[in-house]
């Protein structure tokens, strides 16, 4: 494999690793948020 078959594959699976870190944070974010409303709900 070539040099710049390689750099081309690393810059894919960076854009998809990152792509997948931002929604898994997003989504926790969200699940955090949706969690601890309820929570305080519950106590409040």
């Amino acid at each position: 494999m070539g040099f710049a078959v390689m750099c081309q594959l690393a810059s894919a699976l960076w854009a998809f690793y990152a792509i997948s870190v931002r929604r898994l944070a997003l989504l926790l974010s969200g699940f955090l948020q949706t969690t601890s409303r309820e929570v305080a709900l519950a106590v409040g």
